[in-house]
């Protein structure tokens, strides 16, 4: 610490600016990758529910043609077995949901954060538009023709502190198992500070969204 002391006030920048560096690359190794591929996997689980029901939806949509509207038996059997296999896909779906926080209890769970890492100030915290994560076609024939969305719901969070303790808010919100993270912008404000700007997210199958 004395040889830290000793060095110029514009070397002591440059040490922390490198130190600063080296804690970004750490958090893109430890923290930024890991929910990227997250991301990414819960993206192909949303592909692969599509591509199911693509494939029940052409079915039924060829089968409605060209056998008119009211097949024999065997394809009604059938047909009820697709709708069965839809419905349960949507189950499917709702239970995922669950896997996230809900979008009115956001921003409590976002402040409950800060209140775990004390170095950590709120700077600012606005919505951002809401996105159509995916979007499952209706049913031929079925019921109102009701598209099932899938929303995502989000936060731009800006906070400010030292770099460990902004270091240790990505740790934190990194092992919370209900709301992802994407996007992260770090800027050094000035000697010994920077902020942080993250866009935080959810999923639901509710298009509400309470504004900040």
């Amino acid at each position: 610490m004395s040889r830290i002391d000793a060095t110029s006030l514009r070397e002591r920048v440059l040490l922390f600016v490198a130190l600063a560096v080296v804690l970004i690359a750490i958090a893109d190794s430890l923290v930024i990758s890991p929910i990227a591929e997250r991301e990414r996997k819960l993206r192909a689980a949303i592909a692969g529910y599509q591509a199911e029901l693509d494939t029940a939806e052409n079915y039924i949509r060829n089968m409605v043609n060209s056998r008119g509207a009211d097949p024999d038996a065997p394809n009604r059997v059938r047909h009820q077995s697709l709708l069965d296999q839809i419905a349960r896909i949507d189950v499917q779906i709702a239970k995922e949901q669950e896997r996230f926080t809900s979008p009115e209890r956001m921003r409590s769970v976002l402040e409950e954060t800060l209140r775990a890492t004390p170095g950590v100030q709120l700077v600012q915290l606005k919505s951002v538009p809401i996105e159509t994560l995916a979007e499952m076609a209706p049913v031929p024939g079925g019921a109102g023709g009701v598209r099932t969305r899938i929303y995502r719901h989000g936060f731009e969070l800006t906070v400010g502190g030292g770099y460990f303790d902004l270091y240790a808010y990505l740790r934190h919100l990194e092992r919370m198992p209900r709301i992802y993270w994407g996007k992260a912008d770090y800027a050094v404000r000035g000697y010994p500070n920077a902020t942080l700007k993250l866009t935080v997210y959810t999923l639901s199958l509710d298009r509400t969204w309470i504004q900040v």
